[in-house]
């Protein structure tokens, strides 16, 4: 059960890793893409540390209350959620909600 658990965590960690470097080459495709200015659109990497934030200031009050295989399972959830969320995003709203998502 440990052994899986570490793993779990690994894999979460290589997708943050993942996540934080493919943001900023995509931005002038993202604008393109949701016909918006490329300053707006890198209002992407501002929602995900806005998420960032929010998880570090609750973290400490979720863990006494969750498993860590619980929260492990409910980050990779998450994330997953939140990069459909920019992947598929319509409108620069959605975009920045799915950013925050990925965030938590």
């Amino acid at each position: 059960m440990e052994r899986r658990l570490t793993a779990l965590a690994y894999v979460c960690l290589l997708f943050v890793g993942i996540n934080g470097g493919w943001t900023g080459p995509f931005l002038p495709e993202i604008a393109r893409t949701l016909d918006v200015s490329i300053d707006r659109a890198g209002l992407l990497i501002s929602s995900a540390s806005a998420g960032y934030l929010i998880a570090l200031l609750t973290a400490g009050a979720v863990s006494h209350r969750w498993s860590a295989q619980h929260l492990l399972v409910a980050a990779m959830v998450l994330f997953t959620v939140g990069l459909f969320a920019i992947a598929g995003a319509p409108m620069l709203s959605v975009l920045l909600c799915g950013g925050l998502i990925v965030g938590l």
